[in-house]
């Protein structure tokens, strides 16, 4: 039986069309964008007084590694990168290759997709998000 489990709950969500985003919280204070929601403004130390808003759907590649070594149930190698999202907003994460000698350029565009992560021996599959390169476009 395969069993799927993952992601902590309010860190990602899809729209009406089954696309992927990342949940941030704006400050009705002083309209800072937060990833992972808040319930405190870090900046203005405003409490409670945010909304949840929906960013990340796309991105540029700013930094990355390769790892050649993955923990247990995890397929390497695999890469890790930071990636820049709208407002300047930056997030850690996994980057979907075609294939392990996927080549980076910095501003590479990039795109939320929800993705199996890894899985174990009784059959349970680990999702989550991770960014894909967006095929055909220029970087930046």
């Amino acid at each position: 039986m395969n069993e799927v489990f993952g992601e902590k709950e309010g860190l990602i969500c899809t729209d009406e069309k089954g696309k992927p985003f990342l949940l941030a919280s704006q400050c009705y204070a002083c309209a800072q964008i937060t990833f992972p929601q808040k319930e405190a403004c870090p900046y203005c130390l405003s409490k409670g007084s945010s909304q949840p808003i929906q960013i990340g759907a796309k991105g540029k590649v700013i930094s990355w590694t390769t790892c050649h070594v993955a923990p247990t149930g995890f397929q390497s190698p695999y890469m890790l990168g930071v990636v820049e999202i709208e407002k300047g907003i930056r997030v850690v994460s996994l980057i979907a290759q075609s294939s392990p000698k996927t080549d980076l350029e910095k501003n590479t565009p990039v795109e939320l997709v929800m993705a199996e992560l890894s899985s174990d021996d009784q059959g349970k599959t680990r999702w989550g998000w991770k960014y894909k390169v967006i095929e055909g476009e220029e970087s930046a």
